[in-house]
């Protein structure tokens, strides 16, 4: 386990128990390397394990349509099928990370398509 992770821990128990003596609530955001891919072509946006905190499809003069997937190609499980009309951007958010367990790629519709992807790669060298 990292240092700075026992640390944390560590911390988080300290404040839990003065928590529950002081009958308060307490809530912890832990900071994590958030990444982000823009494309207009079928990609692999990363491989390994990771968690998906948004995509925006932009349909940029024609409609959009981007296809996330949970693998490395098209027979990965479809995660999201997302279609945005001319002239707009339809926003795919979670009110927590959607995990996926092989990388994500995705698929465009045409050129005009723009997909962003923004994700946590917990393959990557001190992630959590």
């Amino acid at each position: 386990m990292d240092e700075a992770l026992k640390v944390l821990c560590s911390m988080w128990e300290k404040i839990k128990q003065f928590a529950d003596s002081a009958r308060i609530v307490v809530a912890l955001a832990i900071p994590m390397f958030t990444e982000a891919t823009h494309t207009t072509a079928n990609i692999i946006i990363t491989k390994g394990p990771c968690l998906v905190t948004g995509v925006l499809v932009s349909g940029h003069g024609a409609s959009a349509e981007g296809v996330v997937y949970d693998g490395l190609n098209t027979n990965g499980e479809i995660k999201a099928h997302l279609d945005a009309i001319s002239g707009t951007t339809f926003s795919w958010n979670h009110s927590s990370p959607c995990r996926f367990q092989n990388g994500i790629y995705v698929t465009v519709d045409a050129n005009t398509t723009h997909v962003t992807v923004s994700y946590i790669n917990l393959a990557r060298k001190g992630g959590i």
